[in-house]
């Protein structure tokens, strides 16, 4: 992958910036100090100072027409929009015009977090599964199943991992399934007290709270057996005959809140993050649950935040039990493995692996 240089943001930046800041000029400042022809020319200079770019650039290196091919395409769907908003202006329709300033007001906000902070405030549902993906088809794109990694935290919100939850939740899920059978992932569980307490139960409790699941899966009340339930869910995903035949590349980590890591990752609650075979690193943290819609996340940019929030979650990788291992120790309750066992969790714990936890 071909490292950007310091022109080559330029070039992306002006190229990109120059249509949506003309937008933004034109329909932000007050009517009495810019006239509507005046406006325009914003837009038509915004919609040219790329057009001149591009060329420059292709002819300055045509060798690489097709690495630029998706930037161009990008920007042709500016210069249309671009084309359209200089047709809403010149319309006169104050309806029209008003809704066009409310969208680029938010626009606005969204670039000015962009220049100046070091994560974006948090994303409205929408826009964090629309991110997700994005950083998934990133991962896809680099295509390096050797060098590439997910690397990620869970807490296990409440219907987190079930099945019937929200369209964009369910849908994610199957699609960082089929990431975890390409790429290595590596994901910290993070087993709080009052998750290690549910662990603990006899297996009666399992047996009615897995009714209660069934009969009062709607009742929004049921928050521990709602995080039980996300739980247990997860383990069906990863730890059954039929999940294990895909040959996930998963590795789990069960993470007490007695670590020292968890109180440095807990601030961010929860994270999705990928590494490319350039070592570059993408990440969306600090997860909070909407009740309405589901998970809601920020993007970070600043790098140093990112690698230390890498650095930090190897670490933990490294120090801590395999969440098999930890379900099957004395952390747990016997109740509890037999419950899982009996639902078809199946755990392959080599022995090696037991005699170094007894030592």
């Amino acid at each position: 992958m071909k490292k950007w240089m310091l022109s080559d943001w330029g070039f992306f930046i002006l190229t990109i910036v120059s249509p949506v800041a003309s937008l933004v000029c034109s329909l932000c400042i007050e009517s009495e100090k810019y006239s509507d022809d005046e406006k325009i020319a914003t837009i038509v200079a915004g919609i040219t100072i790329p057009i001149v770019l591009i060329g420059w650039k292709q002819n300055e290196n045509k060798g690489l027409v097709k690495s630029t091919q998706k930037a161009i395409d990008e920007l042709e769907q500016s210069i249309s929009a671009t084309s359209d908003m200089a047709r809403i202006l010149s319309s006169n329709d104050d309806k029209k015009i008003s809704f066009a300033r409310r969208r680029l007001i938010e626009l606005d906000d969204i670039l000015k977090i962009t220049a100046n902070e070091s994560e974006t405030k948090l994303l409205p549902v929408t826009v964090y599964y629309c991110e997700l993906n994005n950083m998934a088809d990133i991962i896809e794109i680099d295509g390096n199943t050797a060098k590439c990694e997910i690397w990620a935290m869970t807490g296990f919100s409440d219907e987190e991992w079930g099945d019937k939850v929200n369209d964009f939740e369910s849908e994610w899920g199957k699609r960082i399934k089929k990431l975890s059978e390409k790429y290595i992932t590596n994901r910290i569980c993070l087993i709080d007290q009052e998750l290690a307490q549910l662990l603990k139960k006899d297996k009666g409790y399992y047996l009615n709270q897995k009714q209660d699941w069934i009969a009062n899966s709607s009742n929004s009340f049921l928050i521990q057996q709602k995080r039980l339930k996300s739980f247990f869910d997860y383990l069906t995903a990863y730890y059954t005959p039929q999940t294990k035949s895909n040959k996930h590349k998963v590795t789990n980590f069960a993470l007490k809140d007695t670590s020292q890591a968890y109180s440095e990752l807990v601030q961010a609650k929860g994270f999705f993050g990928i590494k490319l075979s350039d070592d570059s690193k993408y990440v969306i943290k600090g997860e909070d649950v909407s009740p309405a819609t589901g998970l809601q996340g920020q993007f970070v940019f600043y790098e140093d935040s990112i690698r230390k929030l890498y650095d930090i979650h190897k670490k933990a990788c490294k120090n801590n039990k395999k969440l098999e291992d930890f379900l099957q120790s004395e952390e747990t309750s016997q109740g509890f493995k037999d419950f899982i066992s009996e639902n078809g969790i199946v755990f392959n714990i080599k022995k090696g692996n037991r005699k170094r936890e007894n030592k």
